[in-house]
């Protein structure tokens, strides 16, 4: 459940602003695709979503016992980084099709980076505000993802197709990967993703 806010959310790496809310929790005891995974310190996750009339927030607290992120654009996907995918209307069978949305979210060398994988072509996604700090074994990410490029017109009620991956990289090769629910990392198929669900209030 995505909740309503009533004013735009700050993207700078600090979710103190954010409102109560329901959390996905990643604790690596279901969807946990990494091998030689040694506990919750290792990597674990907890992620809230929040929505205004022009975007849909995403923020995660990531435990994660060392970062390492050595690539940018496409290939972030192999370092620490996450992966969001997106059915906006509910319609996938099998697989992607065109109106499904996948983007990643990192801190690189060169700072906070988004991208996105689908639709084709595969770009930069400077549309989306992301912010991304490192403080000690914690990661946050934040980032805002403005309804027009997911084609929705959002209301409270309104519900979508979604899930999300952690990667993991703490030796400089991927991994392997933290999930909500299939879909995105080892085969693309929204019509495994879970329900989002626009909550009113705010």
């Amino acid at each position: 459940t995505a909740v309503r806010v009533g004013r735009p959310l700050t993207i700078d790496g600090d979710l103190s602003d954010w409102p109560e809310g329901p959390q996905i929790v990643l604790d690596g005891t279901e969807g946990n695709h990494i091998e030689g995974w040694r506990g919750p310190n290792d990597l674990s996750a907890k992620i809230r979503l929040a929505w205004d009339g022009s975007a849909l927030y995403f923020g995660a607290e990531v435990v994660d016992d060392v970062h390492r992120q050595d690539h940018e654009g496409f290939d972030i996907w192999r370092g620490d980084c996450i992966q969001i995918g997106f059915d906006p209307f509910l319609d996938t069978v099998r697989g992607y099709d065109e109106n499904d949305v996948e983007i990643g979210l990192a801190l690189t060398k060169f700072g906070p980076q988004a991208f996105i994988w689908f639709p084709k072509p595969e770009r930069p996604c400077p549309e989306v505000e992301v912010s991304v700090k490192r403080k000690g074994n914690l990661t946050v990410y934040e980032a805002s993802i403005p309804w027009r490029l997911l084609g929705v017109e959002p209301s409270a009620g309104f519900r979508l197709a979604f899930s999300l991956t952690v990667n993991e990289s703490d030796t400089g090769k991927f991994e392997g990967w933290l999930e909500w629910t299939p879909g995105i990392c080892g085969g693309k198929d929204a019509s495994s993703f879970g329900a989002l669900a626009l909550k009113g209030g705010g």
